[in-house]
């Protein structure tokens, strides 16, 4: 019985164009479907290394484009058999904890914003102080000294404990020689995960009150004009609410800790009758003006990192936008699982030995060109 020949590739292309002609297929389609003939696993693997190479924004293009978010190239990033992977060991990504001086380590992306980073340290007198007597960033992603995800609960901790506060991290250590192939592998890891052909997971919103590489001065008048908001629903309160002002006025020990942090030099109040009104709002006011110089003061020193990309692509670790949670991602790196770093693919034999064959056949061509002259 006579085998059944394979359709071409310039019939299946020829096939497509009419479909496309008679709009039974829309453009887009047409354009991924033709795309996808021209590629094969090498093709997908070089692309990926170029948009690996060239950082997290090409990464998050690649991604969302017609060969990026097929299940070939999704195929490509789950674990490969030895024989497929140009380096068998190179994904099994090392996970430990992270720790130093906050001020030690950068963040990856080129905004953070105030209420996120201050509405819970500042929300009540309890959270306040607690983060005075311990400024911790804890439960953050790290990858070295880069910051993953977690940019407020660590620019909160500096905002409070300036030089003193510290970092308790999940550090991740994806291979790269610099911020942009790390969150290139970041961006890898979140698709992998996430499976399927859907876009990256991204948040474009900006923030009307980003404080990153702001001056003191500027930051005091955020800070002020933001007092009493509520914007983050985990905060205890308000941003230096009244009440935790007048808490900490009313109580002279808890008062000099406040003072000691902020080297202010607040007077302490006795029980505010109605008559004493107006002189326990001018007290608040000083208080709040304390603390907020003294946080901005913190805020202004945070480090920026130049290689930091737009919001839009930054590895979203966060459900609320459609990524994975970090801890659901630690074991398959530690497994190897995941194909996160070049090389992608080792090139098959048959497309060796057909190179080669095109070689030679150029190269008796070229000799048989030469032997008539």
């Amino acid at each position: 019985m006579k085998q059944k020949s394979k359709i071409s590739i310039a019939e299946q292309k020829e096939t497509l164009k009419m479909k496309r002609t008679a709009r039974i297929i829309s453009e887009s389609e047409y354009q991924k479907q033709i795309h996808l003939l021209e590629a094969d696993t090498a093709t997908i693997a070089a692309n990926l290394t170029k948009a690996y190479e060239a950082g997290p924004a090409a990464m998050r293009a690649y991604l969302d484009g017609p060969e990026g978010s097929s299940k070939e190239a999704r195929a490509v990033l789950q674990k490969q058999a030895a024989d497929s992977d140009g380096d068998a060991a190179d994904d099994k990504i090392t996970i430990g904890k992270g720790s130093g001086a906050a001020m030690g380590f950068q963040p990856t992306q080129n905004e953070i914003d105030l209420m996120q980073s201050m509405s819970y340290p500042l929300g009540s007198t309890e959270t306040f102080l607690q983060a005075i007597d311990n400024p911790t960033a804890a439960g953050i992603v790290t990858s070295g000294k880069l910051i993953i995800d977690g940019h407020h609960r660590w620019s909160g901790a500096i905002g409070i404990g300036g030089d003193a506060a510290q970092v308790d991290s999940t550090d991740i250590q994806w291979p790269g020689k610099d911020t942009d192939q790390i969150l290139a592998a970041a961006q890898l890891t979140i698709a992998a995960k996430l499976g399927g052909t859907g876009k990256t997971p991204s948040q474009s919103a900006t923030f009307s009150t980003n404080i990153l590489g702001e001056p003191a001065d500027k930051i005091t008048k955020m800070i002020m004009a933001n007092l009493g908001k509520r914007t983050d629903k985990n905060a205890p309160g308000p941003l230096l609410n009244r009440q935790m002002c007048y808490e900490i006025l009313k109580d002279p020990s808890m008062l000099a800790k406040v003072n000691k942090w902020s080297g202010g030099s607040v007077q302490p109040l006795k029980e505010i009758s109605l008559k004493q009104k107006k002189a326990g709002e001018k007290a608040v006011d000083e208080l709040r003006l304390s603390i907020a110089k003294k946080v901005a003061e913190n805020l202004a020193a945070l480090p920026v990192n130049g290689k930091a990309p737009k919001r839009a692509d930054m590895p979203q670790f966060d459900d609320k936008v459609g990524g994975p949670k970090p801890k659901t991602v630690t074991g398959d790196l530690e497994a190897g699982n995941f194909n996160v770093t070049p090389p992608f693919a080792k090139e098959s034999k048959n497309r060796i030995l057909t190179n080669l064959e095109s070689v030679l056949q150029e190269s008796i061509a070229t000799w048989k060109k030469h032997r008539r002259k």
